[in-house]
């Protein structure tokens, strides 16, 4: 279960619908909403003066899905799924890195 499964991207590409879907709440919970789309669009455009800020928008996106949605609803669970699947990904990458550095 990848971030590249249509499922996975489908959730995070556009912004909340909070109206459509019924959360009233979500902007007093929520201080900085974002989603891939917007981040696609502020990259068109030039908004990013950083790779930091480009990081924190990411951060933001998913770190949202786990602090508005419960632990059992979908997005949570892809967030957690794909938070998992990034470690993996590092711990891969240190290792061929000490790999390397030990030759």
């Amino acid at each position: 279960m990848g971030f590249h499964d249509l499922k996975h991207r489908r959730i995070f590409n556009s912004p909340v619908e909070v109206v459509r879907i019924g959360l009233p709440d979500y902007f007093q919970i929520i201080k900085h909403p974002m989603d891939l789309g917007t981040m696609k669009s502020k990259m068109r455009k030039g908004l990013y003066s950083s790779t930091s800020d480009f990081s924190a928008d990411v951060q933001f996106t998913f770190d949202n899905a786990l602090l508005y949605n419960p632990k059992g609803h979908e997005a949570y669970k892809m967030e957690k799924q794909l938070f998992v699947e990034e470690e993996e990904e590092e711990n891969e990458e240190e290792k061929v890195v000490v790999e390397v550095l030990e030759d």
